[in-house]
């Protein structure tokens, strides 16, 4: 079956880790495949004015990491994590991800702030965590 993007399965489906999901309507699902075309070109594809090396990172659950495999590369840490929701709900020993990409930006730091406004959409419109939890960090020396 030949797709266009690598998330559309069907109509009304999206598609991810083999399994198509029902219920998503094909405005959303092509909102969806745009974000994260444009997230890989941000990364992967920097602009001239891109020269400063920083480090995006992400903390997810494990169970929810394959919401990340659309990225061109990426790299997966396995962590514990204790929080505590806004209503007082508890999560002790929680397993995570946190997934690391290191990507140039631009000195007003453009690029980390669209990256952030991105995966938050991209949390709203797909992944369903209460809280997605990403930052980007100033890398001083790299060998990349």
């Amino acid at each position: 079956m030949s797709r266009k993007s690598p998330l559309v399965c069907e109509k009304k489906t999206l598609y991810h880790q083999g399994v198509c999901k029902v219920g998503k309507s094909k405005k959303l699902i092509q909102g969806i495949n745009s974000n994260m075309r444009a997230i890989n070109k941000l990364i992967f594809n920097p602009g001239k004015a891109q020269v400063d090396p920083e480090l995006f990172e992400a903390v997810i659950l494990k169970d929810k990491i394959h919401h990340f495999n659309f990225l061109k590369g990426r790299t997966r840490i396995q962590a514990i994590g204790d929080w505590e929701a806004p209503e007082n709900e508890r999560y002790d020993e929680e397993k995570n991800v946190v997934v690391q990409v290191q990507f140039n930006d631009t000195k007003t730091e453009k690029v980390g702030k669209e990256l952030t406004k991105r995966f938050k959409k991209l949390n709203n419109d797909l992944i369903g965590e209460l809280l997605l939890y990403t930052r980007t960090i100033p890398i001083e020396e790299t060998s990349l």
